[in-house]
């Protein structure tokens, strides 16, 4: 079985190893095909690398292009322009075409040339000449430039949904260059295909895992953070786009559907997402410092460990949401709505949550210490172990909430609505307020 195997005349092995042409043509005529084959052949190379340079300058266009905004191109084989969208498209087919009609030819020259034509009859070009460095070049030019530019393109379109489609089509044309490398490897070279036949297996691995993605759903493994800082992106959709890690600092994002989207670990520093739609949205260890978030929906978000601080939440929607552990110390939540939300262990220090929503909030191990909760609705929430010391809690509402081992000391506060609270054991009060709370409500501190 090895033996038929590796029998270069038989099937499968003659299919990249074919046997050595037998050419019977009068040598003027060789002669002339070798040239006028040499001659197409270093025509349509200069144009295929041309189209490469153009390409790779072009994707160098900022992010923001990459979202249907900004930049256009305009193709040297067109007078018209074109959004950078249909060019990251467009790319590929033009140059997969370009390849194609280029190896027509380059089979023609393998064919002439393996006459033993002598080197003064060939036309001096780049590909005749049999020494190392021009080899190298002439492999760059016939089998590894557009293989290059796709891997670039789909670099390019990482963040985008549609990545996947991109790396598959990068695959697919990388497996027929390689193979077509292996196939036409020169005998004295032939030591280097077992590193081509790895490549081409990390290749068809490759397209395998993109095409899973495709097919069973998730998210490409595969990416790259987004720059977009200062962009404007008013009123766009970017729910599908992968925004892990991007550089969004001062980007304009109001009214921005961003429903769903990860942006886990993003620098949203002042940026303006003035009612932007962020429901269901990852926003683990983001930086939204000094960002303003006026009347944004932040429902179920989640924000675990985000920096908030001093940003402006004023209005917001942030019901069912997540901010366990996040830094909002001196932010203006006045008017937010917090129903419902984890707020376990952040930081609230100074924070502004008069006549915020805090119905049913989980504020255990917070620290609220000198945060102003004037007319605040907290009626059933949970301030286990919480510091409220300084805290301004005037009209607040208090039905209901547990209460349990907080420090409220020097914490402005109604007793009244203190008595409303359903719980307050082990809770440290300055001693007016304790006296206060024993003489209206005593069975509040009882153990």
């Amino acid at each position: 079985m090895l033996t038929r195997l590796s029998d270069r005349t038989r099937a499968p092995r003659f299919w990249w190893f074919p046997e050595e042409a037998q050419v019977a043509i009068e040598p003027r005529d060789l002669q002339k095909l070798h040239r006028e084959c040499s001659e197409t052949i270093r025509r349509t190379s200069l144009i295929l690398l041309g189209l490469c340079i153009f390409s790779l300058v072009s994707l160098g266009a900022t992010d923001e292009s990459l979202l249907g905004l900004g930049k256009t191109i305009k193709p040297p084989f067109a007078n018209t322009e074109i959004s950078f969208l249909a060019f990251l498209y467009l790319v590929p087919v033009i140059l997969v075409a370009t390849a194609l009609y280029l190896h027509v030819f380059v089979g023609k020259w393998i064919y002439y040339s393996s006459t033993g034509l002598q080197a003064d009859k060939k036309l001096l070009t780049i590909f005749n000449i049999d020494e190392t460095v021009p080899r190298f070049f002439s492999g760059v030019l016939f089998y590894w430039q557009v293989v290059l530019v796709l891997f670039v393109l789909t670099w390019k379109a990482l963040p985008r949904p549609d990545a996947p489609h991109f790396v598959i089509l990068s695959c697919a044309v990388t497996a027929g260059f390689i193979f077509l490398r292996i196939r036409r490897q020169p005998g004295a070279s032939r030591h280097w295909n077992r590193l081509l036949w790895v490549a081409l297996a990390a290749d068809i691995a490759l397209f395998l895992y993109a095409a899973s993605v495709i097919t069973y759903g998730g998210k490409l493994l595969l990416t790259r953070n987004l720059y977009l800082y200062g962009a404007k992106l008013q009123n766009v959709d970017l729910r599908r786009f992968q925004m892990r890690d991007a550089d969004m600092r001062e980007a304009k994002l109001s009214g921005a559907s961003l429903i769903g989207a990860e942006l886990s670990g993003a620098n949203l520093s002042g940026a303006d997402l003035t009612g932007a739609n962020l429901i269901r949205a990852g926003l683990n260890a983001a930086n939204l410092r000094g960002a303003n978030l006026t009347s944004a929906y932040l429902s179920r978000a989640n924000s675990t460990g985000a920096n908030l601080r001093g940003s402006n939440l004023s209005r917001a929607y942030l019901s069912g949401a997540d901010l366990s552990k996040a830094d909002l110390r001196g932010a203006n939540l006045s008017g937010a709505d917090l129903r419902e939300a984890n707020v376990r262990s952040a930081y609230l220090s100074r924070a502004n949550l008069t006549k915020a929503d805090l119905r049913g909030i989980n504020l255990s191990g917070a620290d609220l210490s000198g945060a102003d909760l004037s007319g605040a609705n907290l009626s059933r929430a949970i301030v286990n172990k919480a510091n409220l010391s300084g805290a301004n809690l005037r009209e607040a509402n208090l039905s209901g909430a547990i209460l349990t081992n907080s420090d409220l000391r020097y914490a402005a506060v109604d007793i009244l609505g203190l008595c409303r609270a359903r719980e307050m054991k082990a809770v440290e009060l300055n001693s007016d307020h304790k006296a206060a709370v024993n003489q209206n409500c005593p069975s509040l501190l009882t153990e």
